[in-house]
């Protein structure tokens, strides 16, 4: 429970409520109070030998975990498997060719194969580049399509906010720096917008958070 529970205590045998259930029936048959009694007193409640705040405490209790339950699973990517990979004749490294077909290192949990990141967004990542406010922005504007994103460093992972949803938002490790070579990355972050049937539809240098980036998104979305 969060901290701020602290003094809320749950009886393992419900009879131990009995003393603060008598107290509201004491204080529901106060003259003056009819209609609290209309709606915490009926037959309904009482057939059973329960009363409607108890009932409709628990009720509240299960919606509250469930709603919690439902806001805390992580949001799946979508499956690459929805199209087929491309088969384009361009050269890796331009608009309209496969992402490489590379398996760069993801920390210590194996490894990704660039063309099953699809759709997807792949940014390159410059050593001492000062990118959190970028990192941010591409999960965040990712969020709503699903789509699957990587980031690719150089000397160990990218930093990766701790709330990032790990199904979809990964950081990968090109040591040669193959990946920069190819899409021939500049001083500043390169992002790599890829379609559901792998080809590469943009290619942004120098990329910052804004616009730009988030109308490509929007069109890897559509």
């Amino acid at each position: 429970m969060p901290p701020e529970w602290g003094g809320f205590v749950v009886p393992d045998d419900i009879s131990e409520l009995d003393s603060e259930i008598e107290q509201l029936r004491r204080e529901l048959d106060v003259p003056g109070r009819p209609h609290l009694q209309r709606i915490f007193r009926t037959r309904r409640w009482q057939q059973y030998g329960l009363s409607g705040p108890l009932v409709l405490v628990v009720l509240l209790v299960v919606l509250f975990f469930a709603s919690l339950v439902f806001l805390l699973v992580p949001v799946p990517p979508r499956a690459a498997e929805s199209r087929p990979l491309a088969h384009p004749t361009a050269s890796p490294g331009t608009v309209g060719a496969l992402l490489p077909d590379l398996a760069l290192p993801v920390g210590t949990s194996g490894a990704v194969r660039l063309r099953n990141l699809r759709p997807a967004v792949v940014v390159l990542v410059p050593t001492g580049c000062h990118c959190q406010k970028l990192v941010d922005d591409v999960i965040a504007s990712t969020s709503a399509a699903r789509l699957q994103v990587l980031f690719v460093g150089t000397n160990g992972d990218p930093r990766l906010p701790s709330t990032a949803p790990v199904q979809r938002v990964r950081a990968a490790t090109d040591a040669e720096d193959r990946l920069s070579l190819i899409y021939a990355a500049a001083s500043g972050p390169t992002a790599v917008f890829v379609r559901a049937d792998g080809t590469v539809t943009r290619i942004l240098h120098d990329v910052t958070p804004g616009a730009d980036i988030h109308q490509e998104i929007d069109a890897l979305a559509g």
